[in-house]
């Protein structure tokens, strides 16, 4: 039965895209004589996550060759999203084209506890699971860059930034070759889930806006109303685990 304790560093990296291509109605905000416009666009959203983690284990052996380790540590967190929609439309004989950017970002780090189980299977072969939680707190920042070109141009910029709390439970199953033991070299490959909570948040604040169109068209400095998200992601991965020392 193993019984030790050991210190961890992980490092993981996320990144997704969506590219959309299509027709979409849109009504630029702000503007009240505007009317909404059927248009093409190219809409691109990016998001990139970069999790450290620094804990601290200890593994129990529990029966038949199976290990229990609870740990407890220090998680930091960078995420980034970029939304990016390059659009043109005609309404009569007059384009238009419409540009929407926003860009997202935080970052944190917290406490983070969990645990870790793991039960032989064949050979160097185990089965490998992990669940843990964790609290960050952090700054996030908030970008928009909108315009609007036709007949009149119509801009909008600003942002937010402001601290915050961002919630996170992750688990993991995975068969697991660890051809020098416990307490060497591993390779993982299964399946992964975390789920973030209030991942993005923008207070609601009074953006910058410009326009060359006549008095009535354009109502002046738009107010953009706040918004809170959650993200929940699973798929396929891929670990290696490497020793320290024993």
């Amino acid at each position: 039965m193993a019984d030790y304790w050991g210190v961890f560093v992980r490092y993981t990296r996320i990144q997704d895209s969506a590219p959309v291509n299509g027709q979409f109605p849109v009504l630029f905000a702000f503007y009240p004589n505007l009317y909404p416009y059927g248009f093409s666009a190219n809409t691109g959203f990016e998001e990139h996550r970069t999790v450290i983690d620094f804990e601290a284990g200890r593994d129990i052996g529990i029966g038949d060759g199976s290990k229990l380790r609870a740990l407890a540590g220090l998680r930091f967190a960078h995420y980034s999203s970029e939304t990016n929609v390059l659009g043109s439309a005609i309404r009569t004989t007059t384009p238009y084209t419409p540009n929407f950017f926003t860009r997202q970002q935080f970052d944190g780090f917290g406490p983070r506890i969990g645990f870790s189980y793991s039960r032989p299977l064949s050979g160097m072969l185990e089965l490998a699971a992990e669940g843990s939680a964790a609290g960050l707190w952090g700054r996030y920042k908030t970008n928009i860059a909108d315009t609007f070109n036709g007949t009149n141009v119509f801009a909008t910029t600003g942002g937010d930034s402001h601290d915050g709390w961002v919630g996170n439970l992750e688990g993991s199953i995975a068969p697991a070759y660890a051809p020098y033991g416990p307490r060497g070299l591993e390779v993982s490959l299964g399946i992964r889930g975390e789920a973030w909570f209030s991942q993005t948040d923008t207070n609601t604040f009074s953006a910058n806006a410009s326009s060359n169109a006549p008095k009535g068209k354009f109502t002046g400095p738009p107010l953009v109303p706040g918004q809170r998200e959650d993200r929940f992601i699973w798929g396929p991965f891929a670990r290696l685990k490497v020793p320290f020392g024993n």
